[in-house]
């Protein structure tokens, strides 16, 4: 195994692929998504159709297969749906994202396995005050990839891409662990 693939599942997830041997940057990306257009709800007082956002499962194993064509050389580790969430709505997206990113996994042959967030928080984040993950993250990543151009959320945007650096460190976690 010569590339290690970290995943940050979900919607504003990102990927990463680094070197298994010295962790430099292979490639990242965001999630790639599409947008379902939904009839209507029946109780929909102004009849207009939704939008559903998901995981472009397509575009995801092409991604994969771009990172790493030969796949016997790459390793994926993703963070999996969480237990909890505010929000039901983000449970179940979060779920639906989890069972296509191992879907693309399983059907490309892909090694992998799945991380939660309190697994690997510790070892690579160190200790921080609640609700300062993000700042953490990004803190940590310029730290260990000083020369990394980190791409933004928005095209010419300052607010930096936090599923893609969480994805990084995700990889990072496997790399220094294994």
């Amino acid at each position: 195994m010569n590339v290690i693939i970290g995943i940050d599942n979900g919607l504003d997830g990102g990927i990463a692929a680094i070197s298994r041997h010295n962790g430099a940057v292979i490639a990242l990306a965001p999630m790639p998504t599409l947008i379902h257009i939904l009839p209507p709800l029946r109780s929909s007082k102004d009849g207009a159709a939704r939008e559903m956002r998901e995981v472009d499962t397509v575009a995801l194993i092409a991604l994969l297969d771009s990172m790493c064509p030969d796949r016997s050389q790459a390793h994926v580790i993703f963070e999996e749906c969480p237990d909890h969430a505010k929000r039901a709505s983000s449970m179940r997206s979060m779920a639906i994202s989890t069972g296509k990113v191992t879907a693309a996994l399983e059907v490309k042959g892909f090694s992998h396995n799945r991380i939660m967030s309190r697994d690997w928080h510790p070892m690579v984040l160190g200790t921080f005050k609640k609700g300062q993950s993000k700042v953490r993250a990004e803190a940590i990543a310029r730290l260990f990839w000083p020369n990394q151009v980190w791409p933004t959320l928005k095209p010419k945007g300052k607010v930096l891409h936090d599923g893609i650096i969480d994805a990084l460190l995700i990889a990072h976690y496997m790399r220094i662990t294994t």
